[in-house]
């Protein structure tokens, strides 16, 4: 059971929280886990022995950086959505030949050197935000766009500055760290396209996508030994209790996770233990939660190449080449704009 009220004067988080946590099964919006706490702690799960997809990524973009960039003939720009430290893309970079812990400029006439890059950073969290130009800006020629907003809206903010002033040179999409795992398939389609949208023919989008594999490590990547997925997950409730003055006592939900094996996904939920009545003052609303009831609040879906193929043709988009991890766990996929 829940009460709410008229959430048109409601700030965009409190819409997202009654929006979500009146659907059945009661949701939590994902994007919201990441504040600087939030972003904090999943940096640290990033670390964990058991969270096999950061140091896969890593060492995929560190020994295919350059057949990656090579590519991309007379590229002048990158885009990452959800670029968390920046050290992803630093990957990159210097497969790109350029050298870090040197001062940026906007461009340079000297043969021999790296053309200058214009890159474009897209996350809710001002902490990673901060965090990842700080490093990315210490790259030679570099210039550092930072875009504290939702993906969609700076896609959008892009796509009009590009209007307004044509590109000449190529660019390059990034979403790495499995983030696409984090949408619904028709979530991931929509943003599939609104990247496409900004791409010309002969420009290039770079995915890094976790694939299916062995139920057991999945569950134990997203539900760590030391509780720090959990505390992660949790976090949200304090969050919503910070900034919408509601009463979620987080020491009565359990974290619970599940291998969906239909639909692919890992699904994450915080479990009441007893029943319970939470007001939310913010989001103008109260909802009474029996024991046992699950806040879901993440879907972390795997991917295998073929499906990876299929959905990035329906955006304009041929599948080029994909690197895989020696055990076939993570893969690099990159796509090029065709029409």
């Amino acid at each position: 059971m829940s009460t709410h009220n008229d959430m048109t004067t409601l700030s965009p988080f409190a819409q997202e929280v009654a929006l979500t946590l009146n659907q059945r099964p009661r949701q939590l919006p994902t994007h919201y886990l990441y504040d600087n706490l939030g972003s904090a702690l999943f940096d640290a799960i990033c670390h964990l022995p058991w969270y096999h997809l950061t140091r896969a990524e890593e060492g995929l973009l560190k020994k295919y950086g350059g057949a990656i960039c090579s590519f991309c003939e007379n590229l002048g720009e990158i885009i990452e959505l959800g670029p968390g430290s920046g050290a992803k893309m630093q990957h990159l970079l210097r497969g790109r030949r350029h050298i870090p812990n040197q001062k940026p400029h906007a461009d340079n006439g000297n043969d021999g050197e790296p053309p200058s890059l214009d890159i474009h950073l897209i996350d809710i969290s001002a902490a990673a935000l901060d965090e990842a130009s700080t490093r990315l800006e210490s790259c030679e020629n570099t210039l550092v766009h930072c875009h504290h907003c939702t993906y969609q809206e700076g896609l959008r903010r892009i796509a009009g500055e590009t209007r307004e002033q044509p590109s000449t040179h190529r660019r390059l999409a990034l979403m790495l760290g499995s983030n696409l795992g984090n949408f619904s398939p028709q979530d991931s389609q929509n943003l599939l396209q609104d990247m496409s949208r900004i791409l010309s023919p002969g420009d290039y989008l770079l995915l890094g996508v976790d694939l299916v594999k062995e139920e057991d490590a999945l569950c134990l990547a997203y539900n760590d030994p030391l509780g720090l997925t959990a505390a992660f997950n949790r976090n949200i409730l304090q969050r919503i209790n910070q900034e919408l003055g509601a009463n979620f006592a987080q020491n009565t939900f359990a974290y619970e996770v599940i291998w969906n094996s239909r639909a692919e996904r890992v699904e994450s939920y915080l479990v009441s233990k007893v029943a319970q009545e939470v007001s939310i003052p913010g989001a103008n609303m109260t909802i009474q939660l029996k024991a046992g009831e699950a806040l879901w609040t993440e879907s972390s879906y795997k991917y295998r190449l073929q499906g990876l193929q299929d959905m990035v043709a329906q955006c304009s988009l041929y599948a080029r080449q994909s690197w895989v991890d020696e055990e076939a766990q993570f893969a690099l996929f990159l796509a090029e704009k065709v029409t």
